[in-house]
């Protein structure tokens, strides 16, 4: 089982990089997201890519997602309750 975050290979194609999506299907099928660390020469942003789950293997340690918990949306202030 690949977890997100983890750095990856396809065994098939050879693309690597790091998990960043997975994806079930209604029948069963299991696709991870691959990005790639290098960026793209026209566009200048990491190439992303879907392989099938069962292809895929974890080669390094990879990164680990910062979680930060909002309560609501930028600058966000509690609504005021008065007494009726």
């Amino acid at each position: 089982m690949i977890i997100l975050g983890e750095l990856v290979k396809d065994q098939i194609t050879g693309f690597a990089g790091i998990a960043t999506a997975k994806c079930l299907y209604l029948y069963g099928c299991e696709r991870i997201q691959i990005t790639s660390q290098k960026l793209t020469k026209e566009k200048n942003e990491p190439q992303q890519e879907w392989f099938d789950e069962a292809g895929v293997v974890k080669v390094g340690k990879g990164v680990e997602a910062e979680v930060k918990v909002s309560t609501g949306g930028p600058n966000r202030h509690e609504p005021i309750r008065r007494g009726i």
